[in-house]
């Protein structure tokens, strides 16, 4: 029974710290998009300034520099706002999918946890594997984690979905510094406490494994 504690413990160790860096990804590709957008929203400013200048020179003609310089500011902003959707589509969406698949793999382990160790109010007995117990999460606690988790991110994934979606298929979509604003707040993660949570059961769960194995 302790050998299959001991695999179940490191099973679901593995799991919390796949979902550990599952939401450190967010927040990477969070920034990266950030990034992209404001080099989109700086892109477009310029390109309307162009426009501006040239109308107040010649009455609407551009100057025969300007066109050429026009094109390649909106080839800019369309590699920009390309690299954006592609990343978007791609890579997040591939992180999304990694969710999915660890939302089924908690949920599995709940299972065969049930399956294989019935509940039981047998007292702990006080030794190292007691002290490790206590700071290990159980598959139950995991899998609510790992599902909380899930539908978090995945609310926020569609709603950045939908703002991409205006962005870029829209014939009038919102301007782009109201876009940003709503891209970086992220209402669904904004009071969510539990990547820290998370993060900080890891860290305890392994001080006190290697503590107790260098004793």
């Amino acid at each position: 029974m302790q050998h299959q504690e001991i695999a179940l413990r490191k099973s679901v160790m593995q799991l919390l710290t796949r979902a550990e860096k599952l939401c450190q990804s967010w927040d990477v590709y969070q920034s990266k998009t950030l990034n992209l957008l404001h080099t989109v929203h700086n892109l477009d400013q310029q390109r309307a300034l162009t426009l501006d200048n040239a109308t107040d020179k010649l009455q609407h003609t551009l100057l025969i520099d300007e066109p050429h310089f026009l094109f390649k500011q909106t080839c800019r902003y369309e590699s920009a706002l390309k690299q954006l959707d592609v990343f978007f589509k791609s890579t997040w969406q591939a992180l999304m999918d990694d969710w999915e698949k660890l939302e089924h793999e908690a949920n599995h382990t709940f299972i065969k946890f049930n399956a294989s160790c019935p509940p039981t109010s047998k007292p702990v007995p006080l030794s190292s594997q007691a002290l490790i117990q206590v700071a290990s999460v159980s598959p139950s606690q995991a899998q609510q984690w790992i599902q909380t988790l899930k539908s978090h991110y995945a609310s926020q994934f569609h709603t950045k979905r939908m703002l991409l979606l205006d962005l870029t298929a829209s014939e009038h979509p919102m301007p782009l510094d109201t876009l940003l604003t709503q891209w970086s707040h992220q209402s669904y993660l904004h009071h969510l406490s539990l990547p820290t949570l998370l993060s900080e059961r890891i860290l305890l769960y392994k001080q006190i494994k290697a503590a107790i194995e260098a004793a």
